[in-house]
């Protein structure tokens, strides 16, 4: 069984949520000593505790088939039970309103959208469409409940070149745009506790680090100083006097195969 934890968020009560190299929810106690399986679902690609949920994007299965392309947007409580299924589709990166009443996700089906469902599971409601080719990370509702970010690719030319954007979350025009890295981990980008900054990871000679992009304009800032290793994911706790980061080392070996027919 894998036990390699990626994606890493806070709960209500403090915990950590995590997934792991297995596709299912793992929960981690406040002093990180004990660590269980988090509900029954499997092929988790991306979650969001939601207030008293947990919301999350799945692969649905057919039997004998595998995967069938589609994804499950669920919702559980939060201690991992009673699953239920808000949508299905080409769905990505389900993320809260800070009153935990609405979830944001995108279709990735071209064009590719924003929308906002009531977590009761009513109709949703269009926000927005990604800028440019491609979403290349997740949505983040900022913490006063007013805008958008997310990171998209354009092409300039031949090659794709990496942009954040923000937008309100009532939907309409960008109200910031900034050019990122190429260099930037597709993980993020995460809000500052007021609102007024954004932070990502990028990677430079191997290592990855945090940084802050302030709305206000200006080159971005170095946060962390590792000098070895890879953050995969972090996440601050609620008052932003902790920060909790999965991170580790990648390898890979080149395998030959011959003789075959």
């Amino acid at each position: 069984m894998w036990r390699v934890l990626f994606n890493v968020k806070e709960n209500a009560d403090g915990e950590l949520l995590s997934s792991g190299g297995d596709g299912r929810l793992w929960i981690v106690g406040k002093d990180g000593r004990e660590r269980s399986i988090f509900g029954n679902v499997r092929d988790v690609s991306w979650f969001a505790p939601c207030g008293t949920y947990v919301v999350f994007t799945a692969h649905e299965s057919s039997a004998g088939r595998g995967h069938t392309g589609d994804a499950v947007l669920g919702r559980m409580d939060g201690d991992g039970n009673h699953a239920i299924k808000l949508a299905n589709g080409n769905l990505w990166s389900p993320s809260c309103s800070q009153d935990g009443k609405s979830v944001y996700y995108v279709n990735t089906e071209q064009p590719e959208k924003i929308w906002r469902m009531p977590i009761d599971g009513a109709a949703p409601v269009e926000i927005g469409q990604i800028l440019g080719d491609s979403i290349m990370g997740n949505i983040a509702i900022s913490p006063d409940g007013k805008f958008i970010s997310y990171p998209y690719s354009a092409y300039t030319g031949t090659s794709p070149r990496r942009h954040l954007a923000v937008i309100p979350a009532a939907g309409g025009s960008p109200v910031k745009l900034f050019d990122m890295p190429g260099n930037t981990w597709n993980v993020g980008p995460y809000w500052t506790l007021d609102s007024k900054a954004l932070q990502y990871l990028q990677l430079r000679g191997g290592v990855s680090n945090i940084w802050e992009q302030s709305l206000a304009g200006g080159n971005p800032r170095q946060l962390t100083r590792f000098t070895s290793g890879q953050i995969f994911d972090f996440t601050w706790s609620a008052d932003h006097t902790r920060l909790f980061l999965t991170r580790g080392s990648v390898s890979s070996d080149v395998v030959l195969l011959k003789g075959f027919h």
